[in-house]
């Protein structure tokens, strides 16, 4: 048999110009940008359409498709000659049936032709469907294994259950501000993620804590110049500081409110809309209060975020972490005066 070559890419294939994905993408603007001129606007409507219906899944490229990621792959979509895929699964396709009567479908697969107007409210509302089976509610018990050290303290343990972080003197996380110093010594515990809207959620407890300042809570350090935190710190055998400090830039802020000293454990929420965050707190776990909404200058991509614990001064305290998790992004969308509109960086 007579084998076409790919100029582009070397690979031998049975038809000229049969297609196949010689360029792998790395992104869904990539994705777009190499498909014929014509597709193009249909490809973005699919696009536009989708991330409507669920902004809070995370767009990324998977078996070299456009695909939308909450937990687990949700939906994809890919270009063909004569139509247009879309990939929800068999389930999906199942609960949509009737409305797909007019449509080639099989194996999970929904075939959009090119000479048809795009069903756009479908496509969304199928997509909608797919997060709220597969994705919504979803709570997930973290790893402790999948947590990586920025400057490991000398005594601490992980465990299944429990992570505990034994201070050492003089140890912080400041920046300029007020102070006029920079310390950047800290332990920090943290793990990786690229996924814009979620929840992370962790228990703190820090009854050995004792000296003004001594502090523990949740964290997201990018850099010695970016981060933000939360905690309790110390103060005396009468109150304590519940507060957030966010540095951008090399700068810090720190925003705190009273609280009686004989408070000793504290559960943090962590939520990330894209380069946006929240921090909450709660006494119970269950009905958590806002701390700090802002705005982080260079944490719009890829991030870190766990925990952290330090004694500024001199003094030592042991700080445990449980029931740490991951959820849903339980900061929802803004419901009231609509965004301004923005250009398109």
């Amino acid at each position: 048999m007579s084998m076409w070559t790919c100029p582009k890419c070397g690979k031998e294939l049975t038809r000229k110009d049969q297609q196949h994905y010689c360029l792998k993408p790395q992104s869904i603007d990539e994705y777009i940008s190499l498909q014929d001129a014509s597709l193009r606007p249909r490809l973005e409507a699919i696009r536009e359409a989708i991330r409507a219906a669920i902004p809070e899944a995370q767009e990324k490229i998977s078996w070299s498709m456009p695909t939308y990621w909450k937990g687990r792959n949700l939906i994809h979509f890919a270009a063909s000659k004569k139509h247009i895929g879309l990939y929800p699964g068999d389930e999906a396709a199942a609960a949509f049936a009737d409305r797909l009567s007019g449509f080639d479908t099989s194996k999970g697969t929904i075939r959009l032709p090119h000479d048809r107007e795009l069903p756009l409210e479908l496509i969304r509302d199928i997509a909608r469907w797919c997060y709220e089976k597969y994705a919504k509610g979803r709570t997930m018990k973290i790893d402790p294994k999948l947590f990586r050290w920025t400057r490991a303290p000398k005594e601490y343990s992980i465990s299944a259950d429990a992570i505990t972080v034994t201070t050492e003197p003089h140890t912080d996380l400041w920046q300029r501000t007020y102070y006029h110093f920079r310390n950047d010594n800290a332990p920090v515990l943290q793990m990786e993620t690229e996924e814009k809207f979620f929840s992370f959620v962790v228990k703190t407890d820090f009854s050995g804590s004792h000296h003004r300042f001594d502090q523990c809570g949740v964290v997201m350090y990018l850099d010695s110049e970016n981060w933000l935190k939360g905690s309790v710190e110390y103060e005396n055998e009468r109150f304590q500081h519940l507060g957030s400090v966010v540095t951008n830039h090399g700068w810090s802020d720190w925003a705190t409110t009273a609280i009686p000293a004989d408070v000793k454990h504290m559960w943090y929420r962590f939520s990330r809309r894209e380069d946006d965050y929240c921090l909450e707190c709660s006494q119970d776990g269950q009905s958590f209060s806002q701390m700090r909404v802002c705005h982080m200058w260079e944490g719009a991509g890829k991030i870190r975020f766990g925990i952290y614990a330090c004694s500024p001064e001199d003094s030592s305290f042991t700080a445990v972490f449980t029931d740490l998790q991951i959820t849903e992004c339980a900061w929802r969308a803004h419901d009231g005066q609509q965004p301004d509109v923005r250009e398109k960086e």
